[in-house]
């Protein structure tokens, strides 16, 4: 759908676009960028209208078959289940252990009715209304970061996960990368970042992949800390990120959604944390068409969310990272979390243990999690809920080989590391790719070498085209989870439980995880519910 709109936006936009394109008359440009607004407005509400149509008459046919089965070929029709199958990866010669050949009726019209939903497409649809920006010169270029805020930086985001000791010095590093197969054009030449053990400043040094070494204080310092922070933010996405969204977190939605009774409260506990991730998922899967950068026309308008790497090898750094982390299979390629010995247990102590800012942060939500599962989880055994909370702990713990142990204490730990994970980690990545944002630009054209001489000689290191394209990727998949009219927060949240003391407890739960963000200075619509980007 995403993709028909563009097309549709390019086709009838071109012209204005192309207008835009060559004149010199800023006032000029105003008036071709309103005809642009006025042109599309009418081509989106009747694709996007058609589409959530027939979603919904698909989701009552569905409907309809559980009323009266015979008359569709049926003996009985429940309800739609999400379809397990081994399939092949687009572009690849990779399998996943699970995707849906068609999603239930009832997950993609609530989907595309959702405010998450249009707020993805008018992000895209603002990108390329912002195209035009880029022949008037209107993208700021990239300033460096301070070098106390570097430094926090590596403690309070994922880089912290990946540290290692090595002769007085912590390092972060992305070796790994190296002999990954990037896209024409492209440089990704941060190797290693170092800092000493008692954590001064001073001692930071930014290395690359030709061996020179950027201290501190030096004439290219400023230039390394936008170069090591664009090549970061690729290096989370790439290879640290997408395991959040396979394998565990997608196996719970189908549970939940497969087995559970709607009902039941752990059905309703859980049902605001699996929200989309089906849909996501899926979507990521079938269509790399919206992660790829191609020439042309649509380099411009379906624009890739990388901008580095092909397909084939986004899939496979973040599959492969996914495969060892969840102990699927002992790949050949050196992942990440193979190098760094990363392997999902319950609770998943490898991103709560540690002195980091992050760490500090992750264990105090994860404990507030069980402590709230603890509290409601008799409630859950209610109307033969031991059967739903059994099932549901036993399929998620079955699908990522961790050993399944029937008492109350483990069934409390399973619940509080899915909502933990799929929220407040999840949401945690995705707040430090926004937060830096002014201070980076995820397409690297030139080596470093390069970038620092044309520096030097008073050049532009970054062009415009690949500013707004850095600026829109960011505004997308990071901005979203700041942005109050879609991503319900913890202080919104409602499991819509019957019971009074239920409603206690989760009032009770809002209130420490809203203190908390406050402690850490989290925004607290930072932290969506569930895996919506």
């Amino acid at each position: 759908m995403l993709e028909k709109i563009l097309f549709a936006f390019y086709v009838t936009t071109s012209p204005i676009l192309f207008l835009i394109r060559f004149t010199k008359n800023k006032t000029l440009a105003i008036v071709y960028r309103v005809m642009v607004k006025i042109k599309l407005v009418p081509v989106l509400l009747i694709l996007y209208s058609t589409n959530v149509m027939l979603s919904y008459i698909a989701w009552k046919i569905t409907e309809i078959k559980m009323i009266f089965p015979r008359l569709f070929g049926h003996k009985n029709y429940n309800k739609d289940y999400v379809e397990m199958h081994n399939k092949k990866i687009l572009g690849t010669d990779y399998h996943l252990a699970y995707i849906s050949d068609r999603l239930p009726a009832e997950l993609v019209y609530k989907w595309r009715k959702d405010k998450v939903y249009h707020n993805y497409i008018s992000s895209i649809i603002r990108a390329n209304l912002d195209y035009v920006n880029v022949v008037l010169d209107e993208f700021q270029a990239p300033t460096p970061i301070s070098d106390d805020e570097l430094k926090n930086f590596i403690f309070s985001s994922q880089a912290s996960h990946y540290l290692q000791q090595q002769d007085g010095y912590l390092t972060f590093d992305m070796s790994s990368f190296h002999n990954e197969q990037v896209l024409p054009n492209i440089s990704f030449d941060v190797r290693r970042f170092w800092i000493s053990d008692n954590l001064n400043v001073d001692t930071m040094e930014i290395e690359m992949f030709d061996g020179a070494r950027i201290k501190q204080g030096s004439r290219d310092w400023d230039l390394a800390k936008i170069y090591f922070l664009s090549n970061t933010m690729v290096f989370f996405i790439m290879g640290a990120h997408l395991h959040h969204h396979l394998f565990f977190a997608e196996m719970g939605a189908v549970s939940l959604f497969n087995r559970l009774k709607k009902g039941s409260n752990l059905y309703k506990l859980l049902s605001p944390h699996t929200a989309y991730t089906l849909m996501l998922n899926d979507q990521f899967k079938n269509s790399p068409l919206s992660l790829r950068e191609t020439p042309g026309i649509f380099d411009k308008f379906l624009y890739s969310c990388i901008g580095y790497y092909s397909p084939d090898t986004f899939y496979k750094v973040g599959y492969e990272n996914a495969l060892n982390m969840y102990g699927k299979r002992d790949t050949l390629d050196e992942s990440l979390t193979k190098q760094h010995r990363i392997r999902f247990d319950v609770p998943f102590n490898r991103y709560v243990t540690g002195s980091t800012t992050l760490n500090q942060q992750l264990n105090a939500h994860y404990n507030t999690v069980r402590e709230f599962v603890s509290a409601i989880y008799d409630d859950l055994l209610l109307d033969e809920g031991i059967h739903d909370v059994n099932t549901w702990v036993s399929d998620v713990c079955h699908y990522v080989e961790i050993p399944v142990e029937k008492d109350a204490s483990f069934n409390i730990d399973v619940i509080a590391t899915y909502i933990w994970y799929v929220s407040f980690v999840h949401s945690m990545e995705h707040y430090q790719f926004y937060k830096l944002m002014k201070h980076y630009c995820l397409l690297t054209r030139t080596s470093f070498a390069k970038a620092a001489a044309t520096r030097q000689a008073g050049g532009e290191v970054f062009s415009q085209y690949d500013l707004w394209k850095s600026k829109h990727i960011v505004l997308t998949f990071g901005k979203n989870h700041l942005n109050k009219g879609i991503c319900e927060s913890y202080a919104d949240i409602d499991y819509h439980f019957n019971s009074d003391l239920l409603r206690a407890q989760q009032d009770k739960f809002k209130l420490k995880v809203q203190t908390e963000l406050v402690d850490f200075k989290v925004p607290a619509e930072a932290i969506a519910l569930s895996i919506r980007y």
